[in-house]
């Protein structure tokens, strides 16, 4: 046998009303008819049943029609003139066009007129429904009442909702017997279940009873159950006990048995209150929690440079649905003959049903759609939650709590609709259009923008587009479209656009309404095509302009506009699994700034509140952009804040994200602190679970790399300190190392693809970082050191203005290295120049040489020449330009067994040789580590990340320095941890997997030695943890002499 998956709910079961069956696979209610309409008999015609063409309520789905021909359009027309409409029930909202004309049909010669067809087109009357029960008002996006389009009708005087008995019947749901719903893994035997709902459904009927005996009748009115809805509350919570904690079943249901056996009739009162109160909108029902306020500290002008930072890499995002580049002549010739070929075949949106579609409606009736109506589910199917060691509950609609496969649906709709995606018919219906630059300036600022789509017989259109400016959320176009196609459904649940809309709407360009006369605030206007209102659209943007949005890629796609700045809130609030998956706005407003919004209900969303939220919503995101290891360029970097992750973790956030952004975001506004002016006060501090008390600093090569791969104990540290550890605690982290000849942006890909994690350039500081202040004070500069063309990279992105390197001069002449010969590749990136009217004004080593000789050779021609001219040669040897070394460091750790000699062997070497030659000391200056000035920038990074993530303008107490290397690491960190300069206290660790090896006395003394990074981490953490643990014995035992003393 097959599993039940509801595939014959639609079927008369044959037995029916005697079927005696537990869990019958057939339908027991009507099935011809089962939202109990009304429905007009057809007649036959020409002696066939009408019913047999098509069946009306579209149920069991779209049935074969006879294609009809010329002679039978022609034959009996007196018969014909007096007989319903054969045809396809006509849209519920028609195109609401005046260029339309008023009566469409059949074009075939002596055929008469259909009555469908000579009616004119115009938005049909509201519904009369039975006023026997009533609803709190929902409220329209410009604050005005509105009764809902459902089977229930909103009672539009009530000032305070009521509920009233038999208000909860569900659409199409007949009358339930006193039998457990079928589950498909029941926790127990079905007679088990029989017997337990049956006790209690007694105990609910007891208590309702005595609800019937209170003299007030308000509340027998509002509270007292009739016997159906006794029976469906029972069966409610039974199944739901079920569902839930299916393990222990029997506990649950027989404890909740007990409590109704004992339970006080107003305790019952007080649960039916709240019952009822749980099925009333939230805003009716809830006290709205205070929104956050956003403070960014920032000035408007500042918010908007800021923005920029937000924007989302064009790159990839063609792979989710953003469309980056306008579809071809070809491309969109092959759409239009696959459409000629597809006869206007589509598949629902809604139900999946394949039905034909007819714009400009079908010639002989007026139809706009086959297939008859449409059964579907308006919401997604969810899975609910369950306690920890429950199995999984099944999928269910989140629109009527239904099991996924039970139901074909609870909602009908008159028509089928469909949607477009595929970017060469969108362009075949109105083609996509960069946005061009403006005869003026634009909208100052960025702009925030939503539209509102509906269904239409050329797929989801535009029907409203809002835009309001940002940062201060004014508005500054609100309009109503007209689409293009003819209308099937305006999809009013969702877009809030209803036909009194249209039918109230003035056009656009109506002009200033009468001094005196009353604005109604309902009243749109309303532009004649999608076309127009891109175009009004386009006046306040310009190709920089940064449009904000949530899921742009849907408004962008309507209107069908390419532009390239766009802030979408669905990439800065990625979902954890990642795209095509995301988060909603009405959830993310919820959690990063506790408001409400989308509370229409069945009432629809406003766009001019999504597009108001979406920006506030932008204030709340540091503006970091994840870039991957592997494919990011170091332009990229160096446009603003970044997080640099490997590949498998570019939609998924991991632990280290937060450390890295945090970071990253303290150094660039610590940039900004030092360079601008101005109080840029940073917001108020997020909640967090960081420690603000101490922190660690890495030294990179022999500590956490040795020869380009990860010690085995490095990325096991890393996720101590980002929080898998037993305290649950994360630790901030930044590395300081006297590794050069790369920028930190480059550094940060290397060690985020070695480590596979989440690593930020605001976490490095390299030995030639301080450098950068250097830039302002010297104009020439020659840089020495690392490979190829990229120190002078470095040195240009720290603001030098005209940087030389030893490939330029030995491409101006040859002769100054005699052993030395440029390859082809280094020719074509020396620079060529007349280095004899030159004067370089200072030597930058910014990373280790590659070729000693010939680098040596160029630096002591300079230090010996006069005002650094090559060529020239100073009789006091004391004119030449000043040199700087980015570290000091003789030996460093490599994959070799042994160390490797470095940059301090290379100065030490150039000392020598320049004594030798003219018989004078050479002064140099080193920074990095052990230099002072590394340990200082180091200080204000952490002190200025602990002043963001908490509100603390103070350094961490402690800083762990784990090095490996004696003679900087070490002796750096004690002689800054003893200077006056140092306002907290830096605590050496040295490791034994670098220079140091055991057996040996370090030349400087660590305050602790371990044998990896990972012991080094833990001793830091357990050191803290034992510090605080005495500190609170401490206090506790003050406070209890205090109390003995008193």
């Amino acid at each position: 046998m097959f599993s039940s998956l509801g595939l014959f709910k639609q079927t008369p079961c044959p037995e029916y009303p005697n079927c005696s069956l537990q869990s019958c696979l057939f339908a027991h209610n009507d099935v011809t008819n089962p939202f109990g309409e009304d429905v007009p008999q057809r007649k036959s015609v020409n002696g066939r049943s009408a019913e047999s063409d098509e069946n009306i309520n579209g149920i069991d789905g779209p049935r074969k029609r006879r294609r009809l021909n010329n002679e039978d359009l022609a034959q009996d027309a007196s018969q014909r003139a007096d007989a319903d409409t054969l045809g396809a029930p006509t849209s519920s909202t028609p195109k609401l066009d005046a260029a339309v004309p008023e009566t469409v049909g059949p074009t075939i010669e002596n055929a008469v007129l259909l009555k469908t067809a000579t009616k004119s087109i115009s938005p049909p009357p509201r519904r009369i429904l039975k006023p026997s029960t009533t609803k709190p008002v929902a409220v329209r996006h410009d604050g005005t009442a509105k009764a809902q389009m459902d089977p229930i009708r909103h009672d539009e005087s009530a000032s305070k909702p009521t509920i009233k008995k038999g208000s909860a019947s569900k659409v199409g749901r007949p009358e339930e017997s006193l039998n457990p719903r079928m589950l498909p893994n029941p926790p127990v035997p079905h007679p088990v279940r029989v017997k337990l709902v049956a006790m209690l459904h007694e105990e609910m009927t007891r208590l309702n009873t005595e609800v019937k005996k209170d003299s007030d009748a308000s509340i027998k009115e509002v509270l007292v159950l009739s016997s159906a809805e006794l029976i469906s509350e029972a069966l409610n919570e039974e199944c739901l006990i079920a569902k839930k904690n299916p393990a222990v079943y029997q506990n649950i249901i027989k404890s909740r048995i007990m409590v109704l056996k004992r339970m006080k009739l107003e305790v019952w009162k007080e649960e039916r209150l709240k019952r009822i109160a749980e099925k009333l909108p939230k805003e009716a029902s809830e006290k709205r929690s205070t929104p956050k306020i956003i403070e960014t500290g920032l000035t408007p002008a500042e918010e908007v440079a800021f923005v920029s930072r937000l924007a989302a890499q064009q790159e990839g995002l063609s792979k989710h649905g953003y469309i980056t580049a306008a579809a071809s002549e070809a491309e969109i010739e092959t759409a239009r003959k696959g459409l000629e070929t597809a006869q206007g075949w589509e598949q629902c949106d809604r139900c999946s049903t394949r039905f034909q579609v007819f714009p400009g409606r079908r010639a002989e009736d007026g139809a706009l759609t086959s297939g008859g109506t449409c059964t579907y589910h308006w919401a997604k199917p969810r899975r609910p939650p369950t306690a920890k060691g429950d199995k999984p509950r099944d999928l269910t609609y989140a629109c009527c709590d239904q099991p996924m496969g039970v139901s074909a649906g609870c909602t009908k709709a008159d028509s089928h609709v469909f949607k477009i995606s595929d970017p060469k018919r969108l362009a075949l219906i109105m083609p996509f259009r960069q946005t061009p630059i403006p005869e003026g300036t634009g909208l100052p600022g960025a702009v925030c923008f939503d539209c509102e789509m509906g269904y239409t017989t050329f797929g989801m259109e535009l029907i409203r587009l809002t835009a309001t400016a940002w940062p201060d959320g004014r508005e500054v176009l609100d309009v109503l479209v007209r689409p293009l196609g003819e209308v099937l459904d305006l999809n009013s649940r969702f877009s809030g656009v209803w036909p009194e809309d249209y039918a109230k709407a003035v056009p656009y360009d109506s002009g200033p309404r009468e001094s005196g006369k009353a604005v109604d605030a309902s009243v749109l206007k309303l532009v004649d095509s999608p076309v127009k209102a891109r175009e009004l659209l386009f006046e306040l943007l310009t190709p920089d302009t940064p449009l904000m949005g949530h899921a742009l890629e849907n408004d962008l796609n309507a209107s069908r506009i390419l532009h390239s700045v766009i802030v979408d809130t669905c990439l800065l609030f990625p979902h954890p699994r990642g795209l095509p998956l995301r988060f909603g706005l009405k959830m993310l407003m919820k959690k990063y700034l506790d408001r409400d919004i989308q509370m229409g209900g069945a009432q629809g969303h406003d766009s001019k509140e999504d597009a108001r939220a979406a920006g506030d919503l932008a204030k709340t995101k540091p503006a970091i952009r994840r870039l991957s290891s592997v494919s990011t360029t170091f332009e990229e970097l160096t446009l603003g804040p970044s997080v640099v992750v490997p590949p498998e973790h570019m939609m998924k956030p991991s632990d280290a994200h937060e450390t890295a952004a945090a970071m990253e975001m303290a150094k660039h506004r610590l940039k900004d602190l030092e360079s601008g002016p101005g109080d840029l006060t940073p917001p108020s501090p997020p909640q967090t679970n960081f420690t603000d008390q101490y922190a660690f600093a890495f030294d990179i090569d022999g500590v956490l790399i040795r020869g380009g791969k990860p010690i085995p104990q490095a990325v096991e540290a890393m996720k101590v300190l980002n929080g898998q550890n037993e305290y649950g605690v994360k630790v901030p982290y930044i590395f300081v190392t006297n590794g050069g000849g790369k920028t930190e942006q480059e550094r940060c890909l290397d060690l985020s693809r070695q480590l596979e994690m989440e690593i930020s350039p605001g976490q490095f500081i390299c030995g030639h970082t301080p450098m950068r202040e250097m830039a302002q004070k010297y104009n020439t500069v020659l840089v020495v050191g690392g490979e190829g063309d990229k120190c002078r990279t470095v040195a240009e992105g720290y603001g030098f203005k005209d940087v030389v390197t030893p490939g330029d001069i030995i491409k101006d002449n040859k002769d100054t290295t005699p052993f030395r010969k440029l390859t082809q590749d280094e020719t074509d990136h020396s620079r060529a120049r007349n280095f004899g009217e030159t004067e370089i004004e200072a030597i930058f080593v910014f990373a280790d040489s590659r070729d000693w000789a010939g680098d040596q050779q160029i630096i002591l021609d300079l230090l010996m020449s006069k005002k650094g001219r090559l060529g020239t040669r100073s009789d006091t040897f004391d004119e030449g330009p000043p040199i700087f070394f980015s570290h000091n460091d003789i030996v460093w750790s490599t994959s070799h067994n042994l160390t490797r000699i470095g940059m301090g062997a290379l100065r030490a070497s150039l000392e020598a040789m320049y004594k030798a030659i003219t018989g004078k000391d050479l002064i140099s200056t080193a920074f990095g580590k052990p230099q002072i000035g590394t340990f200082q920038f180091a200080t204000r990074l952490l002190q200025q990340w602990r002043k963001d993530t908490h509100g603390i303008n103070a350094p961490p107490q402690t800083v762990y320095f784990v090095g490996d290397t004696p003679e900087s690491d070490i002796r750096g960190t004690n002689e800054f941890n003893a200077s006056e300069l140092s306002e907290n206290t830096w605590y050496s660790i040295l490791v034994r997997t670098g220079v140091f090896q055991e057996g040996t006395m370090p030349a400087f003394q660590p305050n602790a030695t371990v044998d990896n990074v990972l012991e080094a981490v833990k001793y830091g953490i357990q050191r803290e943890v034992d510090r605080s643990m005495k500190s609170k014995i401490q206090q506790l035992s003050e406070q209890q002499e205090a109390i003995v003393e008193e």
